[in-house]
């Protein structure tokens, strides 16, 4: 993605615009860690339920096995 101002406009304008685009990267960009943190967070959250779940069930098999025996 090459964006090329015309030959006529002047070198501060230029460097205008590219000052816009590499601000609005910044942004985008520290957004995305956010939202990386944000989910990685969640998923971290998700997993301890999961594992909660499955040894609970584990668990209830076995004693079930047990005590009917």
């Amino acid at each position: 993605m090459t964006m090329k101002a015309p030959p006529e406009a002047p070198e501060g304008e230029r460097l205008a615009r590219l000052e816009a685009a590499v601000e609005h990267l910044i942004r985008e960009v520290s957004d995305l860690k956010a939202d990386g943190r944000d989910m990685r967070a969640t998923m971290n959250r998700h997993l301890l339920i999961t594992i909660g779940v499955v040894v609970t069930t584990w668990l209830t098999v076995i004693l079930a096995i047990l005590f009917r025996m």
